[in-house]
């Protein structure tokens, strides 16, 4: 690895020295919340969340049920409706928004699962129900009137559309003034009796798709003041945690995708890859993935946006810099009621992933301290942050190690990714020019990645995707710092 000449800081932003009381406040309690947690305090809320999940799909499949036999303007209607009105509001007091998410027959309810009697296949009978509209969940944003109750499972109860039913049963919701209930699109991980290779090649393919689709997702709630499901969030990341490779797109500025969602989804996997390295369990690495999908969240609030005088938003989305996004984030976060252990991790996390690990005020979280790194370095690889070759980041980071950074998971962070990590640009002793596409696969290949060719030694690029291993052919001449590949 090169060696770093003069210090250069990270471009990252500090949070301010002094927090407003409301945010310390709001600290405090999350962390005697945490503590509660840990003296299994917290294990009430959680089984009454279960309780009141499983009464609530009992009670949308009942309604569901009886619009076979009976029109929704009914009276047989009352009893069931305002049954499942009065456990929708109990919900909404306890948790603010409630998420209720799908997958594979398991019923999420925000982030705990509802567990059912087998026998009575509730899960899958919900499946079935909401899958016919290719829907995967549901968001309640607010306690429900009668209408709308009545109008929801009308239009859920009705044959779905031929093209797009999500979208047009949203639409038909929206048409009928039903407009705190949200649809979610479906979620898998892999079909059953898919082979092992067909589901991986399926998941390379697609699971990328699906991360950036949650993320502007989660961008266009809180850009309507709407906290979004951490459950929907945490499904997708369960699935990077079971692919298991997060090698892909942690360095490339993608067209089409937005800055903050590939910032996002960067971070995400740079943190992913170095819990794995650390040795997180998959719960863990579940909680640091959610975590790091949410640690720029307070760019969306208010405070993030540009305002002119009368208060409209004349400039909106990712722009930094914006040195109190950690505390904002927090903020969207304390929205939604209910303290759990995964929600404190990810608070913290929000407000830390900034904070230098020689704080005053003491050491970060794991996952603020692990945040902290992801975030900086795809700050400085990132062309918005510099354009600086990965390695070369690294160096700069170096610097910093055991100040700004925990020395050790910068280490290991190192470790994996190599001399020449994902993204870097190398010209061959041969003339070919490659770009790094792998980290550290083995002891001793460390400065031996796969590498995909983008200019044969001709000057001119492959005819097809050409990809090479460095550890049987190619010898290392230099580091580009960028190279046009057409």
């Amino acid at each position: 690895m090169p060696e770093p000449t003069t210090p250069v800081p990270p471009a990252a932003h500090a949070e301010p020295a002094s927090i407003p009381p409301a945010i310390l406040r709001s600290i405090q309690q999350l962390q005697r919340a945490r503590d509660r947690v840990h003296a299994g305090e917290q294990d009430g809320l959680v089984d009454e969340v279960r309780t009141r999940g499983e009464h609530l799909v009992m009670s949308l499949l009942a309604v569901l049920r009886m619009t076979r036999t009976h029109g929704t303007g009914n009276d047989a209607f009352e009893r069931p409706v305002r049954d499942l009105r009065a456990t929708v509001s109990d919900l909404h007091e306890r948790l603010g928004a409630v998420h209720v998410v799908l997958v594979e027959d398991q019923v999420y309810v925000n982030d705990t699962r509802v567990r059912f009697d087998e026998r009575t296949e509730l899960g899958r009978k919900l499946t079935f129900e909401l899958g016919r509209h290719a829907v995967g969940g549901l968001s309640f944003h607010d306690r429900l009137t009668g209408i709308e109750v009545r109008t929801l499972v009308d239009l859920l109860g009705q044959p779905p559309a031929e093209v797009a039913p999500r979208q047009a049963l949203a639409d038909a919701m929206r048409a009928r003034g039903v407009r705190s209930i949200e649809l979610h699109g479906e979620y898998r991980f892999k079909l059953s009796g898919e082979t092992e290779a067909h589901a991986s090649t399926h998941d390379t393919i697609h699971l990328d798709h699906r991360t950036t689709a949650v993320i502007d997702h989660c961008w266009d709630n809180l850009g309507q003041n709407r906290m979004p499901p951490a459950s929907q969030v945490r499904r997708v990341v369960a699935e990077l945690v079971q692919e298991g490779d997060y090698t892909a797109l942690i360095h490339e500025d993608r067209p089409g995708i937005g800055s903050y969602t590939a910032h996002v989804q960067r971070v995400t996997h740079v943190a992913l890859m170095l819990g794995q390295a650390l040795g997180l369990s998959t719960e863990v690495l579940q909680d640091l993935g959610v975590a790091a999908m949410f640690h720029d969240i307070g760019y969306a609030s208010r405070e993030g946006q540009q305002v002119d005088e009368s208060g409209k938003v004349v400039a909106e989305g990712f722009a930094p810099p914006f040195p109190r996004h950690g505390s904002a984030g927090v903020r969207l976060m304390l929205k939604q009621r209910g303290f759990h252990e995964g929600k404190i991790r990810r608070a913290l996390a929000t407000i830390e992933h900034h904070r230098d690990l020689d704080n005053a005020k003491g050491r970060p979280s794991l996952f603020g301290r692990i945040l902290r790194i992801s975030e900086d370095y795809d700050n400085l690889i990132r062309v918005r942050g510099g354009g600086f070759p990965p390695a070369d980041a690294l160096a700069r980071m170096g610097a910093w190690a055991g100040l700004r950074y925990d020395a050790v998971l910068l280490q290991l962070l190192i470790n994996t990714l190599g001399r020449y990590p994902p993204g870097t640009v190398l010209e061959l002793q041969d003339g070919r020019i490659v770009r790094s596409r792998s980290t550290v696969r083995f002891p001793g290949s460390w400065e031996k990645p796969l590498c995909e060719v983008l200019r044969e030694a001709n000057g001119r690029p492959p005819d097809q995707e050409t990809i090479i291993d460095l550890d049987r052919e190619g010898e290392v001449l230099r580091v580009l710092r960028a190279v046009r590949e057409t």
